[in-house]
């Protein structure tokens, strides 16, 4: 069997963070989607699995992705099994499923598998999209789906709780001080816990990454998964927290997901947000989560405003950008990538386009790019990562492709 792992038109429903990557990148829970399907399918991974993006996210997810099939067609005999699961689909529900049916969710193809004798040479998502939106046999799919990122915030506990069950347990450190369960703790090797670390396992699993440092006066309350290389600074770290890989974490953390190659190291508050990678958040830079009065937060990216339905929800930050010490974010904010945002005092607006400065209580563009592009190559360095051609072709693609949001810049001067 050869599975298929694809992109919908809905990619935008997840701005900012899939401006830079495709869906299947997106991290929840213990992994990002495409690991977690090479976790629950190891013996189709990574030869039987083909990966479906964007033409413009190409270049970089094959530098970050080396080993995956990435856009290629795929190579078939006449007896395998296709199965084709949009990368929206977090867990899909396979024993119910039907030969040569195609499940869908709004119009969209979600899941599917296929035994025919030919198939196109697909060589971009939307070639596969085309040849599922031709069959004829269909059905309704109903299981869960990705269809925001304040929602999948929201479902980001009950995720962690469900991949825990696909690790194994090396042991735990027998030093750490563990409310409830100890089985409920994963420290993976090369973990260093410090002494006087809580570990709150009572409503909910933690899982530590290779590599992690934990120190002292930290407190971690699952359900929580801190992916690999990542340091934990005498933090607060809430439920329902992911943390990716190569973070500085420090402060107050709630319900929320840092993609990874992230800092805050500081003291401030993050709550119900998602933070993308690359991203550097000043000293006491803290969003607000919950509105005073108690009514459900309106999300804008660009002139859409989308009302979440949800009472608590934070800000959504792309890569590359970075805030200056004492931000204060608006509740329900989008900051594109590429951006910096310097305090003045004043709360943020609720929307900064793409590449794009707030400083001195106003929105303005990007002063240069060679200047961001050096901050870029310095900032990654710092990790050990090479900013690379790919890297800032992409950066440039984005910022042409996002231009639109930066017309009339001075109409989201003003928070809404």
């Amino acid at each position: 069997m050869k599975i298929i792992i694809f992109e919908d038109s809905q990619y935008n429903d997840f701005f900012p963070i899939t401006l830079t990557r495709p869906v299947w990148d997106i991290r929840c829970g213990l992994f990002t989607i495409q690991k977690r399907y090479a976790t629950l399918f190891p013996s189709q991974f990574p030869d039987s699995i083909y990966f479906y993006t964007r033409h413009h996210l190409e270049a970089i997810v094959h530098i970050q992705y080396p080993h995956l099939h990435i856009n290629e067609p795929v190579k078939i005999n006449h007896s395998e099994e296709l199965l084709f699961i949009n990368a929206r689909v977090i867990y899909p529900q396979l024993s119910d499923i039907h030969n040569n049916t195609i499940y869908m969710h709004g119009g969209i193809p979600v899941l599917a598998k296929i035994h025919e004798t030919a198939i196109p040479q697909f060589t971009t998502t939307e070639d596969v999209q085309n040849f599922l939106q031709d069959k004829a046999h269909i059905e309704k799919y109903n299981g869960y789906i990705m269809t925001s990122l304040w929602e999948l915030i929201d479902k980001n506990g009950d995720i962690i709780t469900r991949d825990f069950r696909l690790i194994k347990n090396p042991g735990v450190h027998n030093s750490v001080t563990i409310l409830g369960d100890s089985s409920q703790l994963i420290a993976e090797d090369d973990v260093t816990i410090e002494p006087y670390v809580v570990i709150d396992c009572t409503k909910g699993p933690v899982y530590i990454g290779k590599g992690c440092s934990i120190k002292s006066f930290t407190r971690i309350e699952g359900p929580c998964a801190i992916a690999d290389n990542t340091i934990v600074l005498q933090a607060k770290v809430r439920e329902g927290c992911t943390i990716g890989p190569w973070c500085r974490i420090g402060g107050e953390v709630e319900e929320s997901i840092f993609q990874g190659f992230a800092n805050k190291y500081h003291e401030g508050f993050i709550g119900h947000s998602y933070v993308g990678s690359w991203v550097n958040l000043g000293a006491l830079t803290t969003n607000s989560d919950l509105k005073n009065n108690y009514t459900t937060v309106k999300v804008f990216i660009g002139e859409n405003k989308i009302n979440t339905g949800l009472l608590k929800v934070g800000c959504f930050i792309g890569d590359y950008t970075m805030t200056s010490i004492g931000t204060l974010i608006n509740t329900g904010t989008v900051m594109g990538p590429g951006c910096m945002v310097i305090n003045n005092g004043a709360i943020t607006p609720k929307f900064i386009p793409p590449f794009s400065w707030y400083i001195d209580g106003r929105i303005v563009d990007l002063p240069s790019e060679d200047k961001f592009f050096a901050t870029c190559k310095i900032m990654m360095s710092r990790r050990n990562a090479d900013f690379t051609a790919e890297h800032r072709k992409l950066l440039e693609d984005v910022c042409g492709q996002t231009k639109v949001y930066r017309k009339g810049i001075g109409r989201w001067n003003v928070p809404k």
